[in-house]
């Protein structure tokens, strides 16, 4: 991946251009419009402007979180179409229609068009009927379902190449290296199995209280204890199934402690069972973490899946030079519709039930998708270990397949 980053982009006529720099300048549209769009679901004042749009403001009659709200999925729509554009652009028929120069240009150059564009698409949502982004909020939440299964594979994935980097499975060639990469490993390993343990514990002392409903207080209970049974399971695996691995079990284990952690966060109505509970308008450390979260995962994991794919060649010598773009747009434009869905707390609510305070991943909503996320992380990080031992080249079924992470 190194080596690709630095790799330059030959366009006629132009200066070489990096694929670091590309990716610095989409993941720049992406976050802009994650914090303006953070700014309007927050600050209720400013969503008066939009009163002066129909559109917006028939459905909403001047309500402020309303107004937010139906904001939100319209610049997570204009993103979104802004990159299913570019995908269109990166596909093979069109490459062939514009020449490898044309493509080149559209695609690596033309900033502040695209910029201009992505305003103008921004200004045409304002005036597209309140009904129409109802059905896209669907949309949105089926795709950022997808999303988040593919942020779970790269996520896993970006562990294994981490954990063979440091411990390959030949060995170092050098002792000395061996040494240090092995002691790295294990310092690693031992600083995530405790920032899970820590999480776990302090995950039973806020949320299992007295005061808890019977039911709330069960459905902590059930989350915290899975998550340690779990950790508990992946650390046997990791030693009982070739394949194995601590490093990686350990990130498994903490990864899911602190996305259960922001799950009961997020789920939370009330201190009576969440001790670090505060009101959803008001900005602290857990909103912060959240925001930070969710920013971190739609940019990373955008721009991590969309490379994990081979998004580009460039021939050597007199050959063609040819860029395919298309995976890589399109995983962006699935971060567009997260996008939409993290800051609208992961529900479609009617203009009746508009009328409540400002929030971002604060709902029972959020919660079941943080839980469905930890549970097929868990999944695939079990099936990764034990894939091999029942269906690979040793197993009872399935014996022609890889099952290389």
């Amino acid at each position: 991946m190194a080596k690709d980053e630095e790799t330059p982009l030959q366009v006629q006529h132009t200066e070489p251009i990096s694929m670091r720099a590309v990716k610095i300048r989409y993941s720049g549209y992406i976050t802009t419009v994650f914090f303006l769009a953070l700014f309007f679901r927050w600050n209720s004042d400013a969503t008066y402007i939009f009163r002066i749009f129909p559109a917006m403001n028939n459905r909403c009659d001047g309500e402020t979180f309303c107004l937010g709200t139906t904001f939100t999925y319209r610049i997570s729509f204009a993103l979104f179409t802004f990159f299913v554009l570019h995908a269109l652009v990166g596909a093979k028929w069109v490459r062939k229609c514009l020449g490898h120069g044309a493509y080149s240009a559209i695609i690596t150059g033309g900033w502040i068009f695209k910029t201009i564009a992505l305003v103008l698409l921004s200004g045409v949502t304002l005036f597209i009927p309140f009904d129409f982004f109802t059905g896209y909020a669907y949309l949105a939440l089926g795709l950022s379902v997808l999303f988040l299964i593919i942020q779970t594979i790269v996520l896993l994935s970006f562990v294994y190449e981490w954990n063979e980097k440091w411990m390959p499975a030949d060995g170092h060639a050098n002792e000395d290296d061996a040494g240090f990469f092995t002691r790295a490993a294990v310092c690693s390993a031992f600083v995530l199995l405790s920032i899970g343990i820590v999480l776990s514990a302090l995950g039973y002392h806020w949320f299992i209280r007295s005061s808890c409903d019977s039911s709330e207080y069960s459905l902590h209970m059930f989350f915290l204890t899975f998550n340690v049974v779990f950790a508990v399971l992946s650390l046997v695996l990791a030693g009982a199934l070739e394949g194995g691995s601590v490093l990686v079990s350990t990130f498994a284990f903490a990864y899911c402690a602190l996305m259960t952690y922001s799950a009961i966060m997020s789920g939370s109505k009330d201190d009576s069972c969440n001790v670090m509970y505060t009101d959803p308008k008001d900005i602290n450390f857990n909103t912060i973490l959240s925001i930070a979260l969710a920013l971190a995962v739609i940019v990373r994991s955008s721009v991590s899946a969309g490379t994990s794919k081979e998004a580009f060649s460039v021939a050597g010598g007199d050959e063609e030079e040819e860029f395919n773009f298309t995976y890589y747009f399109l995983c962006f434009a699935l971060g567009a519709a997260y996008l939409a869905m993290v800051l609208c707390s992961w529900e479609i609510t009617t203009v009746a039930e508009h009328h409540e305070v400002m929030r971002t991943e604060t709902s029972e909503s959020s919660m079941w998708v943080k839980m469905g996320n930890v549970w097929f992380t868990m999944f695939i990080f079990v099936w990764a270990l034990v894939a091999p031992a029942v269906c690979g080249e040793n197993g009872f079924c399935c014996k022609d397949r890889s099952f290389d992470f």
